[in-house]
């Protein structure tokens, strides 16, 4: 079998009929989370690399791990939900921030 002629049925991708409404809001929002804080890690890594505004290596590395650490302490409530988000933010933020030193060393060996 040739694995580039084959037929997809693209309109099967978009057909969520077979699961739930409660779970289709549930991975709404955890797909939601995650496009939030991959923007927030790229962003924190073009803070860094491009305009080198924030160069606080080890600073920056305890406070995403104090982040993370408070995150998975805090308990999980209706209540605390706008507040644990805004923890997963902060974490990714600073998460972007520490990868700058890595992407200018792969800038540094190919810039391309």
């Amino acid at each position: 079998m040739d694995i580039f002629n084959r037929n997809i049925n693209f309109d099967a991708l978009f057909k969520f009929s077979h699961i739930s409404a409660s779970t289709q809001q549930h991975l709404k929002k955890v797909y939601a989370s995650f496009a939030l804080c991959m923007f927030l890690a790229a962003a924190g890594a073009y803070l860094n690399v491009v305009t080198r505004l924030v160069q606080f290596g080890l600073l920056t590395g305890l406070g995403a791990l104090g982040l993370m650490i408070w995150l998975m302490a805090t308990p999980h409530s209706r209540e605390t939900e706008e507040k644990r988000l805004a923890m997963l933010a902060g974490f990714a933020f600073l998460t972007g921030v520490n990868l700058g030193p890595l992407l200018e060393m792969c800038i540094a060996i190919n810039p391309s």
